[in-house]
């Protein structure tokens, strides 16, 4: 049997359908604008280290996956001999290696998008590193270091200050030298961006490019890349 609303009744039926619609394309535009840095398109994101440079499609990533390329890229650093240096561009397959000036060449086929340790093992076969020196570097535990220089509930504020903070002699930097990076922490009941420069396998390696940033004007503080509500942001 059908039921005829009231006219009272359509219409604060009416007015709940609006407001559960406009709630819902609020939380669908506070989504995208927490998300807008990494848009859905596959974009390189260049991961750097000393002597070697990784591109990926990683537009950003968990505190989680900051350990894990912090650790790899020191296991990978550590196998590179004098003057050695590793390359992967973006989306490419090839590992290009050098080790030394007079010895380079290309490992074809050896990437399949799979990560840092991928990389390390690849090259860790073609210089013929002994299984126990894998297995030693295996089990070496890495931390990831960093220079907060400003926290924001503003997302468009914290990218801006991003562009302007460049990594001083760090470890590790995602999007490379020349930009900071974008930290976002959930709350309890608002969002927050914070801006970080450089990643470090050393607390006095950070302590010292925060010297640097107080030469140049700029304030910040030292800590570890350690809560689980943390990810690095796509740098823009």
């Amino acid at each position: 049997m059908n039921k005829t609303l009231k006219p009272s009744a359509r219409i604060t039926s009416i007015w709940t359908t609006l407001t559960l619609c406009a709630l819902a394309v609020a939380a669908v535009a506070f989504t995208c604008r927490v998300a807008a840095a990494c848009d859905d398109e596959p974009q390189e994101v260049v991961v750097t280290s000393p002597r070697a440079v990784i591109g990926v499609d990683l537009p950003e990533a968990d505190e989680e996956t900051i350990q894990r390329w912090t650790g790899w890229m020191a296991r990978l650093e550590h196998i590179l001999p004098e003057g050695g240096s590793v390359q992967v561009d973006a989306w490419e397959s090839d590992i290009h290696l050098c080790a030394g000036e007079a010895a380079c060449w290309t490992l074809r086929d050896a990437y399949t998008g799979a990560g840092p340790e991928e990389v390390f093992y690849a090259v860790a076969r073609a210089l013929r590193v002994p299984t126990a020196g894998v297995r030693w570097l295996e089990g070496k535990d890495y931390a990831a270091w960093t220079v907060q220089v400003a926290s924001t509930p503003w997302w468009e504020a914290a990218h801006r200050l991003s562009d302007q903070v460049a990594p001083t002699e760090a470890f590790m930097g995602f999007g490379g030298a020349g930009r900071g990076t974008v930290v976002t922490r959930e709350g309890r009941d608002r969002w927050t961006y914070q801006v970080i420069t450089g990643i470090y396998l050393k607390r006095a390696d950070a302590e010292r490019a925060l010297e640097v940033l107080r030469a140049e004007g700029r304030e910040g503080y030292v800590r570890r890349l350690d809560s689980a509500e943390e990810r690095v942001e796509c740098p823009l």
